[in-house]
């Protein structure tokens, strides 16, 4: 997934919290957009996980969230952990 095109804003990547054109379902990065430590990254799988070992739910982290009622992912902010938004809603992630 690439994130939009020009009249419409890219998605934020779960792992660097950037806008910027990348591949977001492969970005391995270590740090973010502004040069933090990232929060997740990929485990051996290619998956997101958090500091735990906890794989997240990437559609949780998409635009337009999980639409599942039983997801077996934890819908967890790639950003800062917190259950109430995605990595979409972080007040960490790049602006548009």
């Amino acid at each position: 997934f690439q994130g939009g095109a020009d009249s419409n804003p890219l998605a934020v990547c779960a792992i660097c919290l950037g806008r910027h054109r990348h591949n977001i379902t492969k970005c391995a990065e270590c740090k973010t957009w502004d040069g933090q430590k990232a929060h997740m990254h990929r485990n051996g799988q290619g998956r997101i996980v958090n500091p735990d070992g906890l794989t997240l739910c990437f559609e949780w982290n998409r635009p337009h969230g999980c639409p599942s009622a039983s997801c077996d992912h934890i819908h967890e902010c790639a950003g800062c952990s917190k259950s109430d938004h995605g990595v979409q809603a972080c007040p960490f992630a790049q602006k548009e």
